[in-house]
């Protein structure tokens, strides 16, 4: 199944965020120089990811309503794919909030392996996160939520729980955090910016 469904693309995708969020430095960012057909050598230079500011200001377009994140989750989980099909991939995506679509969904076996892929897209295509959302349909960890603060995002949102250490890893790094996004509902963890609209408020 793995050697189906991974591609030349899926691949690099992986490798460079492997290799940003895991290996690198500060200061140094990684570079894929292809050798010969499908081979390729990964190394680093010096540079700056366009996460590496990590810089959790607003979101672009304000803060993001409780039913745009349900009608978001709802359509991010009901896409076609190995994760509606099989029950057994993980699937993570970049929401911009205020164009209100996904610049970009991916599916993996691991969960880590989501994150590197994101992160490896948007190295490649030099797209910066700060104002942008993380969906997941999987628990966020400390060791998973440690790769979404690197990267740089501003909010991340998950379908399902999170552990007590990944809520301790987001109120120290300023990242907004919600879980348990299903079935009409969802729990807001730690917001300190107002990147959530509150549905209390006027």
């Amino acid at each position: 199944l793995l050697a189906y469904y991974y591609t030349r693309s899926t691949v690099e995708e992986l490798a460079l965020g492997h290799a940003l969020l895991d290996l690198c430095p500060p200061g140094r960012i990684p570079v894929l120089d292809r050798v010969e057909g499908d081979h390729f050598h990964l190394h680093t230079v010096a540079g700056t990811a366009p996460g590496a500011s990590r810089s959790r200001g607003s979101l672009p377009g304000g803060p993001l309503a409780a039913g745009a994140i349900l009608d978001r989750m709802e359509e991010f989980v009901a896409g076609a794919g190995n994760w509606e099909a099989t029950g057994c991939f993980h699937r993570a995506g970049i929401l911009d909030s205020a164009a209100g679509s996904f610049l970009r969904v991916v599916e993996d076996i691991g969960r880590h392996n989501c994150m590197d892929r994101l992160a490896g897209w948007m190295l490649a295509a030099g797209v910066a996160p700060a104002g942008l959302a993380l969906f997941a349909s999987c628990r966020f960890t400390a060791s998973l939520l440690a790769k979404v603060a690197r990267a740089g995002f501003a909010l991340a949102v998950s379908r399902s729980a999170l552990t007590t250490a990944a809520l301790d890893l987001a109120v120290q790094q300023g990242l907004a955090l919600a879980g348990f996004a299903r079935e009409g509902r969802f729990t807001v963890f730690y917001d300190p910016a107002g990147r959530i609209a509150d549905p209390g408020r006027p």
